[in-house]
């Protein structure tokens, strides 16, 4: 049986349908997968022909080779702005990702792959989400997800997701840490196959705080989050003054994860590493979900110059974290 791969528009007036669109024509001869779009056919069609590299009579056809399109209930009337994002496209973003996830969650596919979507036309259409790993959480039920960049055999989680730098350090609890580490530890040896994965916490502060000079979060926290977990049995080690730990990515293979403390802090090194050809993968979703690692680039949406290299990875990943859920 073919693996099931849901894959979700994203933001209509970014870059989200492209790299979907250029990216399924390199699976198209595939044969361990099956795609379902979801968002609006008129959408997907209106893309092909603006792009004008493929004929959506044969995409779309209704045959065994073609690609299906679930549309969501209740979606409003088409309308696009190209390059801006509005509150109609955050409500086709939103729609077709819960569509999705229900049935993820209903077992009808393996595998979810999410094309970026618009923090402000999510809010303009009503939904309070700061982004794709929140939203996913309340949708399937209120599972605690970690954030993990996945490029090659490097992987980057974050402990905190999108929230301004001021308030990181409050975020920074024993408790929080505890659970971040935990998720990202069961998805290692369940959806990775990592028997005992060796996972690095970085410092929140410059040089790990230089015993307390810079700052105690490291003294009071992390630290004895490592120490409690070692206890357990999990290889964890830490705290890592981060820009020492990052600047050796290519060439230490001693870790099988880390976690950042947050956002730019693991994304940017890994940016860097990945080149454009790195994944977001959810941890701790009782569904596989990853997407691009990029955003909807509205600065070149509509204009044939998006790359889908990291939209492929993301499909790729897909494709073999649901083939492996289902035999595991």
């Amino acid at each position: 049986m073919p693996t099931k791969i849901a894959v979700t528009i994203g933001d209509i007036n970014g870059i989200g349908p492209e790299v979907i669109l250029k990216s399924l024509l390199h699976f198209q001869d595939v044969e361990d997968a099956e795609f379902i779009l979801f968002g609006p056919k008129d959408a997907y069609t209106y893309w092909i022909q603006k792009l004008r590299f493929l004929d959506s009579s044969d995409f779309f056809a209704n045959d065994e080779n073609s690609i299906r399109i679930a549309e969501p209930d209740n979606l409003p009337s088409v309308s696009f702005s190209i390059g801006n994002p509005t509150s109609t496209s955050g409500a086709i973003a939103a729609k077709s990702l819960t569509k999705a996830v229900e049935m993820a969650l209903a077992g009808e596919v393996d595998a979810i792959v999410t094309a970026p979507i618009s923090k402000y036309a999510l809010q303009q259409a009503g939904y309070p989400h700061p982004g794709h790993t929140e939203f996913l959480s309340e949708l399937s039920g209120g599972n605690t997800p970690v954030m993990l960049m996945v490029t090659g055999d490097v992987r980057i989680a974050v402990a905190t997701t999108h929230v301004p730098l001021k308030d990181v350090p409050e975020l920074i609890t024993y408790e929080l840490l505890t659970d971040r580490v935990l998720v990202l530890h069961h998805e290692l040896v369940d959806r990775f196959g990592i028997e005992a994965p060796r996972i690095a916490l970085t410092a929140l502060n410059p040089h790990a705080g230089e015993n307390g000079k810079i700052g105690r979060e490291e003294i009071e926290t992390i630290s004895d989050v490592v120490i409690e977990l070692q206890k357990q049995g999990l290889h964890v080690s830490g705290p890592y003054p981060a820009d020492a730990i990052f600047a050796r990515l290519n060439m230490n293979k001693l870790q099988d994860a880390y976690l950042a403390m947050y956002h730019d802090q693991g994304l940017i090194p890994f940016k860097m590493l990945s080149r454009g050809k790195g994944i977001n993968y959810t941890c701790g979703l009782p569904f596989i979900r990853t997407s691009p690692d990029h955003g909807t680039a509205f600065d070149i949406a509509g204009q044939n110059k998006a790359d889908e290299s990291s939209m492929m990875e993301a499909i790729q990943i897909a494709i073999s974290h649901g083939s492996y859920s289902k035999r595991s």
